[in-house]
């Protein structure tokens, strides 16, 4: 059956929860998952703390929540089903993989950042979207982008950014172009993916572009090269 609680739980190996996993109302509650499997939905929410600490195992019905403060850290393992949820997310993905998409939408703001993992969703359903819980005031966020591999099976309509929240992603090559950006991520990975930005968008879009190591390199000799020539001059004179 389904697990509903405040508190901690530590699920492992090869565990099973045939069900839901919960919070009591007004009850705060953690999770660390290094194994096993949840059949049904992982629900947070109702205004409480929660943490979600995930390394391995598998979600299969996907990872929801109402307003609430949401700490997530994600290095491994499997959320199908999504993560979907309205609350302030703050924390970092990177690994494991996410299937049917990310979608936050916090009265609050978010702030999340995204190193590594695999993201996919279905054709038409947005791979990110990252906006204001609809009818409030909303406070500004940021998804930050460094790594990890979108829409590797199926990217759906690709990102949707709206409201106060921005956009920030880190690699080299980088290209916004006809409402798509692609280019390679810092770890190296290939992004090619739909960006739109919504109709009350007041955020801010940022493209961190370095240079390629080789081209550094260069740099570096070019640099030590025309050292070396102006000592030699100095010499000479």
């Amino acid at each position: 059956g389904g697990i509903n609680y405040s508190g901690y739980v530590r699920i492992e190996d090869q565990a099973l929860v045939r069900g839901n996993i919960g919070n009591a109302v007004s009850g705060n509650i953690g999770i660390d998952m290094s194994g096993g499997l949840v059949t049904g939905v992982v629900r947070l929410g109702a205004g409480n703390m929660m943490t979600l600490n995930l390394d391995g195992g598998a979600i299969l019905g996907g990872v929801q929540g109402i307003w609430g403060d949401h700490n997530l850290q994600m290095t491994g393992g499997t959320i199908d089903g999504g993560l979907h949820t309205g609350a302030t997310v703050r924390g970092e993905i990177s690994g494991g993989r996410v299937n049917d998409g990310v979608l936050i939408e916090s009265r609050y703001g978010s702030d999340l950042r995204i190193t590594g993992g695999q993201f996919d969703t279905s054709l038409d359903d947005w791979l990110f979207q990252f906006a204001s819980e609809p009818g409030s005031d909303g406070m500004s966020g940021l998804l930050e982008i460094w790594g990890g591999q979108f829409g590797y099976s199926d990217a759906g309509q690709g990102f949707l950014i709206d409201d106060l929240m921005s956009f920030s992603i880190h690699g080299r090559d980088l290209v916004y172009s006809s409402g798509w950006l692609t280019g390679y991520l810092s770890d190296g990975s290939w992004f090619s993916n739909a960006l739109t930005f919504g109709s009350n968008w007041q955020g801010t879009f940022t493209i961190h572009n370095v240079p390629e190591p080789e081209t550094i390199a260069l740099f570096l000799v070019g640099l030590v090269g025309m050292t070396l020539a102006q000592r030699n001059r100095k010499k000479s004179a």
